[in-house]
């Protein structure tokens, strides 16, 4: 999964494709596959699969954007500060992802074989 898309202001580097086959690739991928949000509220106190994570970031969220037969990709807030993110958040972000999941399928059935992220 390629990162379409990014603004951090300069508390961040680029962040960098997710990888199948790659520890943080294959997690990006399961939370795609199994199609529920994510939150991590705190890296520094997250379970041993998220610990390393937060290159310059300590909270994330990260949502699906999938339709009934295809996983288009994630989309992410992530922030510097611990506990900058609420449920409210994390609530907004699946709206959205919906919204994009709808977009993406109908664009994707209107261009057969177009391809999500490739240019339209």
């Amino acid at each position: 999964m390629d990162v379409v898309d990014w603004a951090a202001g300069s508390h961040r580097a680029a962040p960098q494709p997710f990888i199948l086959g790659t520890d943080r690739g294959d997690k990006a991928f399961e939370t795609l596959r199994v199609g529920k949000s994510l939150f991590v509220d705190d890296i520094s106190k997250a379970p041993d699969d998220w610990a390393g994570s937060g290159d310059g970031y300590n909270t994330f969220i990260t949502t699906p954007i999938t339709s009934a037969t295809v996983g288009f990709g994630l989309l992410t807030v992530d922030a510097p500060e611990t506990d900058s993110l609420t449920e409210d958040d994390e609530n907004d972000l699946r709206l959205i992802a919906g919204i994009l999941a709808m977009i993406f399928a109908e664009k994707t059935r209107k261009t057969p074989g177009r391809a999500a992220g490739s240019p339209a």
